[in-house]
């Protein structure tokens, strides 16, 4: 480590010390870096909450109770709202992209921000740093551990759970119809029994939600396609994570439209005798740009609706078995049975249509200006 960069780390771990509103936010590079027990020291030594990007999920145990999930465009409401209220803000491994930041130039108004990254180009390029920290995550978490201090910040820690409390972002409306988020919060049960599951997710609105619903307590859990968001991606990924972790379930989450991308690898899936299960999400439209045209484009519905094969006919064609799930009810024990049949199993989950995913940053708001779902709004968590 240089010397520029020693005197750096002094610089962070006196911003942090002295920080009375903080909060750590963990991006891909500390899983890239293989950080997490770093992370973890970090976290622990200092009192500070966690908030993960989309791709640094699975770095930090969801379980943990200075986790606060995910943040941005489709983060947790009160994740996004301690970054806007916090006064200093530490970037580790992550680039502050517009899905994270929101409007850049109203992130974090009142913090200070310091921004670990190996690629110096990065830091400074969306948001102004105070602290650049340009090096490997894992070496310079490991360098500024001994020099912080766990100050205990009661206002701030009890604001959070205030938050938690008023705006449950993973609240689910009341409904006898089968909605996505029924089938994920199912599975959040089921994957917790073995923290070591891997969850491999396709692009959209079921992508989101399985990063809300889904607590991921085991390191590099959680795969998915964040900045080039290829649709298509959770079967053929799905695979791959299975041929590397053969001892190790493997849940593809998956869109009707993305998996009709890719749905030709259900071949191979076959011939591997892949023990990959697949829980297809089956709402008849490309349901984020079916949101985004309701919400932003007066409801003027255009090329959305998409239609499909018989999915469980499709899958037993390729000699794969499959089931149709209609009802709440039949969700958890349809789930226990993939999971249990030793080979590739299909699960299409047939659900609400008009379902809209929240929180939710409105395009070319801030952080502050995030939106609950209307449904849920006024609901508390005891």
């Amino acid at each position: 480590m240089s010397e520029e960069t020693e005197a750096a780390v002094v610089k962070a771990a006196k911003l942090i010390n002295e920080a009375e509103r903080p909060v750590l936010i963990a991006g891909h590079g500390v899983l890239a870096s293989h950080a997490w027990d770093e992370l973890m020291e970090l976290a622990e030594a200092t009192g500070i909450p966690v908030i993960n990007t989309l791709l640094g999920l699975s770095s930090f145990p969801r379980n943990h109770p200075l986790s606060l999930g995910m943040l941005g465009m489709h983060g947790m409401y009160w994740s996004n709202i301690v970054v806007d209220q916090a006064d200093l803000v530490v970037g580790l491994g992550m680039r502050f992209d517009d899905r994270v930041t929101g409007k850049a130039s109203t992130f974090a108004p009142h913090a200070r921000i310091i921004h670990l990254d190996i690629e110096s180009s990065q830091v400074g390029r969306n948001v102004p740093v105070e602290v650049p920290l340009v090096g490997d995550a894992k070496v310079i978490m490991r360098a500024l551990v001994p020099l912080v201090k766990n100050v205990d910040r009661p206002e701030w820690m009890s604001y959070i759970e205030g938050l938690k409390k008023d705006h449950p972002s993973l609240a689910i409306p009341k409904t006898d119809k089968l909605l996505v988020q029924h089938v994920l919060s199912e599975m959040n049960e089921l994957i917790q029994e073995n923290p070591e599951s891997v969850i491999v997710t396709g692009v959209g609105q079921h992508q989101m939600w399985a990063a809300q619903f889904l607590f991921f307590n085991g390191h590099n859990t959680f795969v998915s396609s964040g900045g080039l968001g290829a649709m298509g991606f959770e079967l053929p990924a799905a695979m791959g994570a299975q041929v590397g972790q053969p001892n190790v379930p493997v849940w593809s989450i998956a869109g009707d439209g993305g998996i009709q991308m890719t749905s030709q690898e259900l071949a191979t899936v076959a011939q591997e005798n892949l023990p990959v299960k697949i829980a297809l999400i089956n709402n008849g439209y490309l349901g984020m740009v079916r949101q985004w045209q309701e919400m932003f484009f007066e409801n003027h519905l255009k090329e959305v609706p998409i239609p499909g094969p018989d999915f469980v006919k499709l899958s037993q064609a390729y000699g794969i078995p499959a089931m149709k799930v209609t009802h709440q009810e039949d969700v958890m024990p349809a789930l226990r049975k993939a999971q249990a049949h030793d080979g590739p199993y299909l699960i299409e989950f047939v659900v609400d249509p008009s379902v809209n995913l929240y929180p939710m940053v409105p395009p070319g708001g801030s952080l502050g200006e995030t939106m609950e779902d209307p449904l849920t709004v006024g609901a508390t968590t005891s």
